[in-house]
């Protein structure tokens, strides 16, 4: 069945949420946007997982998204929902996925319950056919963390970095993650406490 879209950043989160999916029997379709973020290489990342997983993959270019504050784009989330309804609508699917969990809640307001139902009830009260699901807003990122184990997630496949660097030797040079940043501290801290 392929009744779903993923918001596939190529992060563990949608990893994960693509994973759960198809353990339910889904083929669903796998959603990247590039709005200029700074961590472009994510997109590489989703490509490589998407082919991996052997589903449906696409990337849409939006115009940038302006204003970050440290790791937050104010309005992302809200964006990228937005952009995904009429892919949506136009493969028939019936729920946007999005994953968002509780480890998000502080930093990130629209990666909170309330967000995801108010959109809820737009999408009611404009009469879409779909939901929006985050089917880890509640858990935090170390439950994430072990459930992808559980999956099966190869998690050295995604990408959590906000803030990418070059690494570079004298025959090749390749992107690494900053260590430093909000989601590399997570990520490892989550990581390490499933050790």
């Amino acid at each position: 069945m392929n009744d779903s879209i993923v918001l596939f950043s190529g992060g563990l989160d949608s990893a994960l949420c693509a994973e759960m999916e198809i353990r339910k029997g889904n083929r669903p379709r796998l959603v990247s946007f590039n709005y200029g973020q700074s961590n472009l290489i994510e997109l590489e990342y989703a490509e490589q997982l998407a082919t991996g997983m052997n589903l449906p993959h696409e990337t849409h270019k939006l115009p940038r998204i302006h204003g970050k504050i440290g790791d937050v784009y104010p309005g992302r989330n809200l964006i990228l929902i937005s952009a995904a309804m009429p892919i949506a609508c136009s493969n028939n699917a019936k729920r946007i996925i999005i994953g968002c969990n509780l480890t998000d809640y502080n930093e990130f307001p629209d990666c909170r319950i309330r967000f995801i139902d108010r959109l809820n009830g737009i999408c009611e009260q404009a009469k879409y056919p779909f939901i929006i699901d985050a089917p880890l807003i509640n858990l935090t990122k170390k439950e994430v963390v072990e459930k992808a184990i559980a999956y099966g997630v190869n998690l050295g496949k995604t990408w959590s970095c906000y803030q990418p660097k070059k690494i570079a030797t004298e025959t090749w040079s390749h992107w690494g993650e900053c260590g430093k940043c909000g989601a590399c501290m997570v990520r490892r801290n989550a990581i390490e406490n499933n050790a």
